[in-house]
């Protein structure tokens, strides 16, 4: 089997309300679907995320970069030489995005080819996935209403606030949603570097009462020795996510010892180098945790089967119900949540059902 060509196919899936956050905001995502094609008929599918305040990638850069630089790489490549692939993709500079949707959309034929889902080749823990909500920013009272519908209609166990931007606000956020879910929810904190590391010394030790399973990036990703301080300083464990994006970057944080616990993101680092971390975090005692992209299903399915195949990442909750907050759906049968947790299909690959007459709807070009 060879590649024959590749295929990026941007579109724009409004927000039903603009998420905030404190580097950014989002009123719609602009991700981009990559499609691989065969000389055999199979097809592997999979979605790039665009995040220019994080990544430096835009939906119109990847769309350039599968067409211009990958596409011509991997055309002629068996599609199951995946570290061919991933060292061919390497000769080009960053695009996380670009390149980890090229992975995964191989490892979708991998899947096809072998006629299993890709929970199942990844390592087959298990095929459901148990799901931490993102909550938006608000004030207190509108963030713990917002807590305690969406534990009622879909029965999360998990929810994550975000902050960085008013401690003051932050911190009575944290009490306002603890009081309003009781005891029993899990609740993890984004603060998405938005507090100096002076700051966070001071604020984040305010939140130990709350119960708080960790803190993501309280300081700014550069800031090493801020992250070290911010850990001394409380008994909270912190997480890292955008300061390591990298296999090289999370080795060089799990010396530094700093974490306790490792974002990983199949939407920027694939299959290939995901698997590679999470045997660094094993190995070495660090607690990984699938986050979220804001992932569109196509995303979340991807990020899901990877979640759900290990045990290390399907022992706790995944960021993976972010498609809830979009105005559409592009399935032709949508996700079902229930008790906070959602079931992968047996269909070989990863079994995405893609309606195209709204992929044609939504589409930019």
């Amino acid at each position: 089997m060879k590649i024959t060509k590749l295929e990026a196919i941007p579109f724009r899936m409004p927000m039903r309300e603009t998420v905030k956050f404190a580097t950014g905001q989002l009123s719609a995502l602009d991700h981009v679907l990559v499609r691989v094609y065969t000389d055999e008929g199979l097809v592997g599918q999979s979605e790039a995320p665009s995040r220019p305040m994080v990544y430096g990638e835009s939906a119109i850069s990847i769309v350039a970069a599968v067409r211009d630089w990958f596409g011509p790489a991997l055309t002629g490549l068996d599609p199951f030489a995946t570290e061919q692939a991933w060292a061919r993709l390497d000769r080009v500079e960053h695009n996380p995005t670009a390149k980890a949707a090229i992975d995964m959309a191989l490892y979708d034929i991998i899947g096809q080819a072998a006629g299993v889902p890709l929970y199942r080749l990844l390592g087959g823990w298990s095929n459901e996935v148990e799901l931490s909500h993102i909550l938006g920013l608000g004030t207190p009272p509108q963030v713990a209403e917002q807590a305690q519908r969406l534990i009622a209609q879909y029965g999360f166990g998990t929810l994550k606030l975000k902050a960085g931007i008013d401690p003051v606000r932050d911190t009575a956020m944290v009490r306002a949603v603890r009081e309003a879910v009781g005891p029993s929810i899990r609740l993890h904190i984004d603060v998405n570097h938005g507090y100096s590391s002076l700051v966070a010394t001071r604020v984040v030790p305010q939140w130990e009462p709350y119960d708080i399973a960790w803190v993501e990036e309280p300081c700014p990703g550069w800031d090493v020795r801020g992250r070290e301080l911010i850990a001394a300083a409380t008994s909270i464990p912190v997480m890292a996510d955008e300061s390591c994006t990298t296999v090289v970057a999370v080795m060089d944080e799990i010396r530094r010892g700093t974490c306790r616990l490792m974002s990983i993101k199949n939407a920027r680092t694939g299959y290939t180098q995901s698997r590679k971390i999470i045997d660094l975090c094993e190995a070495n005692g660090i607690v990984p945790v699938t986050g979220s992209q804001g992932d569109t299903e196509i995303g979340a399915y991807a990020s899901a089967h990877f979640h759900a195949a290990h045990r290390c990442t399907a022992s706790g909750p995944g960021e993976l119900s972010f498609f809830l907050d979009t105005e559409a759906s592009l399935f032709t049968e949508p996700i079902q949540i229930r008790a906070g947790k959602f079931m992968l299909p047996d269909t070989p690959g990863l079994g995405l059902q893609i309606d195209e007459g709204k992929l044609a709807h939504y589409r930019v070009a």
